[in-house]
């Protein structure tokens, strides 16, 4: 199949955007030809490059009624890029996107599947009629299944399938001391990791206060902060200094294109999130490399971690709570954590994911026209056909 990957920033740091990543990647590897259609030049770019995508860049901005004209507009355009292409389905997970391709897939005919990422919030009638246009909704959980179902959108056009990751990527270390001197980590030291956005919601304060209880109990432990911080300025290492951490005893390394190198090299990971998760990837990566996570009550993280780990699962902003889990599970027996890699194998792999995807896909492909190509390709005129989808 030809498949077009519409990304309007295409950059590590986001879930959604990592699962397409992973998806394109996984789809390349099974023959299917990949396209990027992407507005900023996102930190991706290299590795969609590398899965083999065509790339093209065209401004892409989120349907507006204020901007009608311009919306239109650039929905034919996209239409139009897809169809030059030869494009036989849109695959995206920019959700503030989907009326846009909604508009694009009825002036195109191409049909588009949406990776839903996010729980639903719009309420507003103009989104319920685009998901009755978009072709296929899949989400990775089923609480954010039905909060899409209840926000309107069809129950036939929606699927279940839990993100994949790509376990050669996220693995153990054979190395451990190596990897680390490699990343400029201590290589005697106890690292606990916490990657993914630097927000309160996320429980990023509630893990620097933890880490303030134990520091003294682990005198040789250093917490490293993998991701972007939503806010400019430090405010995550003046709080640090409140609680009376050391600078050297803190990292803060911001966004990498690399995190599974530094959960590889952790003794501990910590997903401490506070708010509701859709599903919760920075879970499972963690769990395929082997070490010990630790999480929240918070949806159905509790679930990713399976039987046997109800002790590395605390109150979501449960400081004292979060320290003791962190405590116990420096000096846990590495058969646990094993266990888990061995759970992701089973449950939660890219091939298992893309086999699912495959599926959908493969129920959506558009018949190409003679010559491959989409006569909407060839037009010059913004067509219409039956109006908008809302």
């Amino acid at each position: 199949m030809k498949l077009l990957f519409c990304e309007p920033n295409p950059s590590f740091g986001g879930g959604s955007e990592q699962v397409c990543l992973d998806l394109a990647r996984g789809l390349a590897r099974r023959g299917h030809r990949i396209s990027l259609l992407h507005d900023q030049a996102g930190t991706m770019l290299a590795a969609y490059e590398a899965a083999g995508a065509t790339r093209r860049q065209m401004e892409l901005r989120p349907f507006g009624w204020r901007t009608l004209g311009s919306s239109l507009l650039r929905a034919w355009r996209v239409g139009r890029a897809a169809s030059s292409l030869g494009a036989e389905v849109i695959v995206a997970s920019e959700v503030h996107y989907l009326r846009l391709l909604a508009l694009a897939s009825v002036m195109s005919g191409i049909p588009v599947m949406f990776h839903l990422g996010l729980a639903a919030t719009h309420c507003e009638w103009s989104w319920a009629s685009a998901y009755r246009t978009i072709r296929a909704g899949v989400a990775p959980s089923a609480h954010t299944l039905e909060s899409w179902r209840d926000s309107g959108w069809p129950a036939t056009t929606l699927s279940e399938i839990p993100n994949g990751v790509d376990t050669a990527r996220f693995c153990p270390a054979p190395d451990k001391a190596a990897l680390r001197a490699r990343l400029g980590l201590p290589v005697n030291a106890t690292l606990i990791n916490h990657t993914g956005r630097l927000t309160p919601e996320k429980g990023t304060g509630t893990l620097i206060e933890a880490f303030a209880r134990i520091k003294d109990q682990l005198p040789n432990s250093l917490l490293v902060m993998v991701g972007k911080d939503g806010v400019p300025g430090d405010r995550w290492p003046r709080r640090a200094a409140e609680l009376g951490i050391p600078a050297e005893r803190v990292k803060f390394l911001g966004a990498r294109p690399d995190p599974e190198a530094f959960m590889a090299a952790a003794d501990v990971v910590v997903a401490p999130s506070e708010c509701e998760e859709s599903f919760g990837l920075t879970v499972v990566e963690a769990m395929a490399c082997g070490v010990p996570v630790i999480t929240t009550e918070v949806g159905m993280l509790p679930q990713l971690l399976g039987p046997g780990q109800a002790d590395r699962v605390v109150r979501p902003g449960d400081g004292p709570g979060l320290a003791q889990a962190i405590h116990r599970a420096v000096s846990a027996a590495p058969e646990r954590s094993r266990a888990l890699r061995a759970r992701v194998l089973e449950h939660f792999s890219t091939d298992k994911s893309c086999d699912a995807y495959e599926r959908v896909l493969l129920q959506l492909r558009r018949p190409q026209p003679a010559g491959g190509v989409s006569s909407l390709a060839g037009q010059d005129k913004l067509p219409v056909k039956g109006g908008l989808p809302f």
